[in-house]
């Protein structure tokens, strides 16, 4: 997500998404299991959202990957 950048505006989306997750893991996750949401900054930048892509997955060992920058 461009946290940062010049498209930093768009922010707005992981917010929500956040929010919403928080919201679905208070009224007990999905079929009884919580979601983590690892969120990272691309800043709008190809080499820095590579970089973090490659943080999540290798580091984190996400599932899944949304919203990305």
């Amino acid at each position: 997500m461009p946290y940062s950048g010049p498209v930093s505006g768009l922010s707005n989306l992981g917010r929500i998404q956040v929010g919403y997750l928080q919201m679905l893991n208070e009224r007990g996750g999905v079929n009884g299991s919580a979601i983590k949401l690892v969120a990272s900054d691309g800043a709008y930048s190809p080499p820095r959202t590579v970089e973090q892509t490659g943080r999540l997955v290798q580091q984190e060992g996400v599932l899944a990957l949304t919203g990305k920058s």
